[in-house]
């Protein structure tokens, strides 16, 4: 059985070679793979010492990643029941995040339509051009942040070729399932013609873009959400 020694995060811990491709075994995607053993090195050893005050003192996002990371390992050790018998001693709660929140700001009447696409023209005015046509891109599609800087990615490589199907004029998100097919939300196809494509086609500069990249010129709250929105309204529309 594999265990954790306490060390500084930038080191490496015991067995986190396998562990790291031990999560590439289950489908996770290269950015949860990176928190995971990020928290793994920083609390791997609350599972070794089930001393989980550590924990507490972290902030609510923070704890929760520092949580999934434990469960994660945990089970890669084939411990996971000492990981629960932790979670119930300190009374550690998965958030499902603040359900009132999202219901009031579903029916905010200030967040109508136009507003939306204002906020999404304000942002796109802050950026440089390339990258506010992936704002423009994740308007037609409503994928995930993450997912919309990956899609551009792979259609401005040689992937692209087993990505986007030009007979049925489709995105196959499903042949990069480690990307797009979450456990929360999964992404099989978005329908879009070539003349769609041209937002973020034919273009070197796209394909070292990042979700920080972009997230640097507006700020951390720059997500495709209210693009998201946006085309959900249009489809309903």
């Amino acid at each position: 059985m594999l265990s954790l020694t306490k060390v500084s995060p930038h080191v490496p811990f015991v067995g986190a070679p396998q562990f790291h491709n031990w999560l590439k075994t289950q489908g996770k995607t290269k950015a949860t793979i990176r928190e995971s053993m990020n928290y793994a090195k920083r609390f791997g050893t609350v599972l070794d010492t089930q001393d989980a005050s550590p924990l507490l003192t972290l902030s609510p996002r923070n704890k929760q990643h520092a949580m999934s990371a434990l469960a994660n390992l945990s089970k890669f050790q084939g411990r996971y029941n000492v990981f629960l018998q932790i979670r119930q001693r300190y009374s550690l709660k998965w958030s499902k995040g603040d359900s009132l929140q999202y219901f009031e700001r579903f029916f905010n009447e200030e967040l109508t339509f136009d507003s939306m696409l204002q906020q999404i023209k304000e942002m796109m005015r802050l950026l440089p051009l390339f990258m506010a046509r992936i704002i423009k891109f994740a308007c037609i599609i409503g994928l995930r942040p993450s997912e919309v800087v990956e899609c551009v990615r792979l259609l401005n490589s040689s992937n692209i070729r087993h990505y986007y199907n030009r007979e049925r004029q489709a995105l196959e998100h499903y042949r990069f399932p480690s990307i797009f097919l979450r456990q929360t939300k999964k992404a099989y196809v978005s329908f879009v013609t070539p003349e769609m494509l041209e937002l973020v086609g034919n273009g070197s500069i796209y394909r070292g873009i990042t979700y920080n990249d972009i997230a640097s010129h507006v700020g951390p709250q720059v997500s495709s959400a209210i693009c998201a929105s946006v085309e959900s309204y249009l489809l309903r529309g």
